[in-house]
C-alpha cells in the first residue's frame, strides 16, 4: 500500500498545507511508501520531500475531471489518499471518493460545508465534532494531540 499525499503550495496558497504533508509523510515513510502529487510547489519543498524519502509527482494546474483522471492512473483500490488544501471542495471530495482509494483523509483547519470522506484530521485547540457536517462513517481525529510537526522542529 502507498500513501498518496495531496497538497500544492505557492505565494497563493501559502506553505502551512506542504508543512503539514511533509510531516506526515516523514511519520509515515517508516511503514509505507509515500508520494506526493503536487499541481506546484517551490524548490526548498522539492529538496525537503526528496531528502526524506519521499517522491514527487508534479501534475501541473489541470482542471478537475484532469486531476481526477491523473489521479485514476494510480490504481486508488490499492493505496491511501491524504488531502490538505482549501481547493478540496465537498464535489472533489465526493469525485475522489469515486475512486475508491482505501481511505481518503482531509487535513482541515477551516470547518465549512460538507464532508465526503472517511476521516479528518484538524489539530486547532477547541474544534468539536459539532463544526463538521459529516458523513456517518467518517472519523474525526480533532485537538492538539493531532498537529503535525515537522522533525526539525521536534
Amino acid at each position: 500500500m502507498k500513501i498518496i499525499l495531496r497538497a500544492d503550495a505557492n505565494k497563493q496558497v501559502g506553505f502551512g498545507h506542504m508543512s503539514r504533508v511533509l510531516s506526515l509523510g516523514q511519520i509515515l515513510r517508516t511503514k509505507f511508501e509515500v508520494m506526493l502529487v503536487t499541481k506546484s510547489m517551490p524548490s526548498d519543498f522539492i529538496y525537503e520531500f526528496s531528502a526524506s524519502g519521499i517522491s514527487i509527482v508534479e501534475i501541473g494546474e489541470v482542471n478537475l475531471n484532469e486531476e481526477i483522471r491523473k489521479l485514476r492512473s494510480f490504481e486508488p483500490r490499492n493505496h491511501c489518499l491524504v488531502l490538505d488544501g482549501y481547493n478540496f471542495t465537498s464535489e472533489y471530495q465526493r469525485k475522489i471518493k469515486s475512486l475508491e482509494f482505501r481511505r481518503v483523509v482531509l487535513i482541515d483547519d477551516m470547518p465549512s460545508g460538507e464532508y465526503f470522506v472517511d476521516a479528518i484530521i484538524n489539530h486547532n485547540p477547541g474544534v468539536s465534532a459539532l463544526n463538521y457536517s459529516i458523513q456517518r462513517d467518517t472519523e474525526l481525529y480533532l485537538g492538539l494531540k493531532f498537529a503535525l510537526i515537522r522533525s526539525a522542529f521536534l
